[in-house]
């Protein structure tokens, strides 16, 4: 004979779950608003001013032109200038 205890538990005594946005979907603060992160890795593509897509200006540019195709108002620009950590690294020396 196999006896099957059954627990109750109290449902209401639970959390009610996070409601989570679906994705794509918008916060209405943010509706048509849209920030720009650019981001180069070495100090020779910060200072590019060949055109070749690789500087920062040419960068922010071609964002703010795709914003402008979405209607979107650029709110904030962030810009990182930053070095890549195997740019400025040791190189390794093989045996």
């Amino acid at each position: 004979m196999i006896l099957l205890a059954v627990a109750t538990v109290d449902l209401t005594a639970l959390p009610e779950p996070r409601r989570r946005r679906r994705r794509g979907a918008v916060a209405p603060a943010a509706q048509g608003r849209a920030a720009i992160y650019l981001r180069v890795s070495t100090d020779e593509q910060a200072a590019d001013q060949s055109g070749n897509g690789g500087s920062l200006s040419s960068q922010e540019a071609r964002c703010r032109a795709l914003c402008t195709a979405r209607g979107l108002h650029v709110a904030e620009v962030f810009s990182d200038p930053g070095i890549s950590s195997s740019a400025s690294a040791p190189t390794a020396r093989l045996p």
